[in-house]
């Protein structure tokens, strides 16, 4: 009798690390999804930024963005595009890249977000 007692009690000690095992990976999970949920609209806050108003300016800037998080911003000319201004040194329309990341540290891993679009906007004028 005492020893079915100390099987059972194995057993359900056994069952009890398991499912708390499990239950502390899925709470971990749900902070990840959560912080790249966070990281996706900090991203798209700065692309919208950065597209605003269609005056964009070739170049790279980055910063803290608060709550561990860093952002970085890239505009180059999209592959293809030429940068030289119409005939009669008007300004023309090309075509811009426009790539943001959010980055922050998890534990010893660093996390990111990457959004990437292409927008149309002034050439780059040169003297």
């Amino acid at each position: 009798m005492m020893l079915e007692v100390l099987i059972a009690f194995v057993i359900a000690s056994l069952a009890l690390g398991v499912i708390i095992n499990a239950a502390t990976g899925s709470l971990r999970a749900s902070q990840i999804a959560q912080r790249y949920d966070e990281a996706t609209v900090r991203a798209q806050s700065r692309l919208a930024e950065a597209v605003a108003g269609g005056a964009l300016t070739p170049g790279e800037r980055e910063g803290s963005d608060g709550g561990g998080y860093r952002w970085r911003v890239r505009v180059t000319l999209a592959p293809g595009a030429d940068s030289q201004p119409a005939s009669g040194g008007a300004a023309s329309d090309v075509l811009y890249s426009v790539t943001v990341w959010i980055t922050w540290r998890d534990g010893a891993r660093t996390r990111d977000v990457r959004l990437d679009t292409e927008r149309i906007g002034q050439s780059i004028q040169t003297p």
